[in-house]
This record gives C-alpha cells, sequence and structure tokens, in this order.
C-alpha cells in the first residue's frame, strides 16, 4: 500500500483492510479526514493508534446484516452437512 505524506488532510475516503502496517498507519491521522476499517485487525489497529475511523458494518443495515448471516448459515449447512 502506498501512503502520500501531505500537510494537508485529504477530503478522500480511506478503505483499509488488514493488509495495513503499523508504520504506515502513522500517517493516516495527518492525512486523511474520513476512513473506513472492512476487518477487525484494521479496526484494532486505529482503535490503539486512537486515529477516528468508521467500520464498514456501519453502512449497512440490520436487515442486510440479517440476510447476509443467513445466506453465510445455509451455505455452510450446504457445504457440511450433519452427520
Amino acid at each position: 500500500m502506498q501512503s502520500k505524506t501531505s500537510n494537508q488532510k485529504s477530503s478522500n475516503i480511506l478503505l483499509l483492510d488488514s493488509s495495513v502496517n503499523n508504520k504506515e498507519s502513522a500517517i493516516f491521522k495527518k492525512t486523511y479526514k474520513n476512513i473506513i476499517t472492512f476487518d477487525i485487525n484494521s479496526d484494532r489497529l486505529l482503535t490503539r493508534k486512537k486515529i477516528l475511523h468508521k467500520i464498514s458494518d456501519d453502512f449497512i443495515e440490520k436487515s442486510e446484516l440479517k440476510l447476509i448471516d443467513s445466506v453465510c448459515i445455509e451455505n455452510i449447512s450446504h457445504d457440511f452437512p450433519a452427520k
């Protein structure tokens, strides 16, 4: 992942996943106003660094989460039938 260094905060949105590392995270707070994480590891890293961010689940309605959950459960039970 490449990041730009600047004294001004970008109005762009930074989307992060587990590929982010501790060293890169240092410039995020200075560079981006809006950061969204897509996994627990990047969320925990930014939380430890006290970098304000949102998690991707915040943008999904509860009804959509329930649908995703039921489809996942259905697929798992299909792939791994009970004995």
